[in-house]
């Protein structure tokens, strides 16, 4: 669906020789400095990191020891926000939740600050784009914005404010601080 992402992680960067996201911003800076991250997310898939307060990036799929270490290394703090969009797009997974579960995710967009009905309006606006999906386990902000930019030939020319708009939704309730070093 989307080409790898080519990158180095060096000792106190990683250097993005491409990024295969539009709009992000290491199109522009393909520099992560380690003031630029503010941490590191293991728990979506792929593997991510907040970087400039303002957007998730991803690494491949399979760089999870690497990332980890890179992290580690560097006392880059683990993120603790909500993953907002595995359960907005929990509609597309082919698996049944039960109620309980469902109850405790509205609950916890509720504290960030995203209520039912925005939820409800966010899955709907963005039903074109995963119709077909056939994923059981998880799907999160990677899989919206891969596969916008795959099935939408025009989305190159019109998809700035989506992507952004992505990040904002994502980032709700996200409160990190780097560690000085």
């Amino acid at each position: 669906m989307t080409k790898p992402n080519y990158y180095e992680i060096k000792a106190k960067s990683i250097e993005f020789q491409s990024y295969n996201l539009f709009f992000s911003s290491l199109h522009k800076n393909r520099i992560l400095t380690l003031d630029r991250i503010n941490a590191v997310d293991l728990k979506t898939s792929p593997h991510s990191l907040i970087i400039d307060n303002r957007e998730i990036v991803f690494l491949n799929h399979d760089d999870t020891n690497s990332l980890e270490a890179f992290a580690t290394r560097n006392q880059i703090p683990q993120s603790q926000h909500l993953d907002t969009w595995s359960i907005i797009l929990r509609n597309y997974l082919d698996t049944h939740l039960e109620k309980k579960i469902i109850a405790d995710q509205d609950r916890q967009l509720e504290i960030v600050g995203i209520s039912q009905g925005e939820c409800e309006n966010l899955s709907r606006e963005i039903r074109w784009t995963m119709l077909g999906t056939m994923e059981w386990a998880y799907l999160g902000l990677w899989d919206v914005l891969a596969l916008k930019q795959h099935r939408n030939p025009f989305y190159r020319f019109i998809g700035e404010k989506f992507y952004w708009r992505t990040m904002e939704v994502a980032l709700r309730g996200c409160q990190h601080q780097r560690q000085q070093t």
